[in-house]
């Protein structure tokens, strides 16, 4: 199978594909005047708001367009009744011709780690913190020149890659001792960071004498994390409860739905339930998680030991596939042993795919293991020694996935490039040792992204809006326009009238006997009007603005 290698061997000027980020709305009057919050992760030259009540939308243009976070109020005009309403905003940037990915962040200090461990970009729409990046620092004892002073724990940045929450270089450690120099926590602790729909974060443990995942509230970063298990830990890493083995020392792992729905997968190092092989995916059925787990896993998903005992190192990334089944990664210096490959793939019953053994994948290695797909699970990118490979993934009509070679974005980060992720809007972010983690914009037709703001964040309508619109009810319109009001009517209007809340009468016309009409409009205000048409009456609230 041929393909197209587009090594990237210079950093140069682009914009990264764009998206609004963190959007918030509230009404901030009693006229329906509307705050939205947004965070850019690059300049747009164009962005729009889209309030839709059904069938209807509203369309308003918004002047700040520099990369960054912003609020604007807008007054809605929209023709609609009181109650919440679905909207999103919309950005432009400047197109994107490039053929090949183009690093699009700066080596900020703040975005400097000595042990860049765990990457990861939230692309829940309904999480409130859509599109932030957490990043995790394993080793704060290893020292690298140039590095700005971290310690082990959390940092978050917006889209637009700023200290969002003001928090420096203090890592986020919730409490939690993380690994020591020296130790067998060292490096492993705390390791990869994923994000659930809700936008909590998951932060996973790879290390014997400290394994676990812990949760972080991103609207709280600063508290205590709560842990996900609890038990008594062998010096393996495993944790058992009367017996029971919860859990071993987990690399990566994978959060869906919410709520009660909760569910919760690993990879696990060490939990051999059944087979006493280690390197299997759990699931655990956590839902609100009002205690630590402290039982079984809910189910085995992938057993390695009934797969060939695939899985021998640990070090390895998860993700589902979108069809059922997952790709699972594995740190390899060299793929070239399908007994023990980089990656593989399982389809819910058997492993389909082992990379080794795929000619067309040309993986050569897989340094540390890292793994991301992109939204729609059609490319899959993996770290490798001094770059990142991305892939083409397709699959037969047996179900049977096979990737080719699309991009190779060379990196600093030697053997230690850690953690890849995607957003949404296909850029993708990487990162490692002793350096700032870095972003590149994938190659993108239209350099475009509508983002819908999550239910949790509605526009409320506060006050009917029915002024300076049409208005329709049976077969009577009301448009107002200006200074004039128009009556239009399938049938000969004979007469109107408009009274106040109070019922008192502001303005009447009798004897029209015409289907079409024009009356000045009153003042400012809420008014019931009253038309007759061939003894048929009717009668519509407006507003006036």
């Amino acid at each position: 199978m041929a393909f197209a290698l587009l090594s990237l061997t210079a950093a140069r000027a682009q914009q990264a594909n764009i998206f609004a980020s963190e959007l918030k709305a509230s009404a901030v009057s009693a006229d329906n005047d509307v705050e939205f919050t947004y965070t850019l992760n690059a300049d747009a030259k164009a962005l729009s708001i889209k309030v839709s009540n059904g069938e209807t939308f509203e369309v308003t243009s918004v002047g700040d367009l520099t990369k960054g976070s912003h609020t604007v109020t807008k007054r809605l005009t929209l023709p609609t009744a009181v109650g919440n309403y679905t909207w999103s905003i919309t950005a432009e940037g400047s197109p994107n011709y490039a053929a090949e990915p183009v690093k699009v962040s700066d080596d900020a200090a703040h975005l400097g780690f000595h042990a860049l461990r765990g990457l990861v970009v939230d692309n829940s729409f309904e999480s409130p913190f859509f599109g932030r990046i957490y990043a995790t620092e394993g080793n704060e004892d290893v020292v690298a020149a140039g590095i700005r002073a971290t310690n082990d724990g959390v940092y978050i940045y917006n889209a637009a890659l700023q200290d969002v929450t003001n928090q420096g270089d203090n890592a986020y450690t919730g409490g939690v001792i993380w690994g020591l120099s020296g130790s067998a926590n060292s490096g492993a602790s705390p390791f990869r960071v994923s994000t659930a729909p809700d936008g909590r974060v998951f932060v996973a443990d790879w290390s014997d004498t400290h394994s676990g995942i812990w949760l972080l509230d991103p609207a709280n970063p600063s508290a205590d994390l709560k842990p996900v298990f609890a038990g008594t830990r062998d010096t393996r890493g495993v944790v058992s409860t009367s017996g029971i083995g919860t859990h071993g020392s987990v690399s990566h792992c994978y959060i869906e739905g919410v709520g009660a729905n909760t569910k919760l997968y690993t990879f696990d190092e060490d939990l051999g339930l059944s087979s006493g092989v280690s390197g299997n995916i759990y699931r655990y059925d956590i839902g609100n998680l009002d205690a630590p787990w402290t039982a079984a896993p809910s189910e085995l998903i992938y057993n390695d030991a009934a797969n060939g005992n695939l899985q021998q190192n640990g070090n390895s990334c998860i993700s589902p596939d979108g069809r059922g089944g997952w790709w699972i990664s594995q740190y390899r210096s060299e793929d070239i042993n399908p007994a023990i490959p980089s990656l593989i793939h399982y389809n819910g019953t058997s492993v389909d795919f082992v990379s080794a053994a795929d000619a067309a994948g040309v993986l050569v290695s897989s340094h540390q293991g890292g793994m991301a797909l992109n939204e729609d699970k059609s490319l899959i990118a993996l770290s490798s020694s001094g770059n990142v490979k991305i892939f083409d993934i397709t699959f037969d009509g047996t179900g049977k996935p096979t990737i080719a070679l699309k991009y190779k974005i060379d990196t600093p980060f030697g053997d230690f490039t850690f953690s890849v992720a995607l957003d949404k809007a296909d850029n993708i972010y990487v990162g490692g040792n002793a350096k700032a983690f870095e972003v590149f914009a994938l190659p993108k037709d239209d350099n475009s992204f509508t983002t819908p703001a999550p239910k949790s964040q509605p526009v409320s309508v506060t006050q009917e809006i029915t002024g300076l619109r049409t208005v329709v009810a049976g077969d009577v319109r009301i448009v107002c326009k200006g200074d004039q009001i128009t009556i239009i009517s399938g049938s000969p209007v004979q007469s109107v009238k408009f009274f106040d809340l109070q019922g008192r009468t502001i303005a009447a016309k009798q004897g029209i006997a015409a289907s079409d009409c024009s009356i000045p409009a009153p003042e400012k205000g809420i008014y019931i009007v009253e038309t007759m048409t061939e003894g048929v009456r009717n009668v519509q609230k407006i507003v006036v603005h």
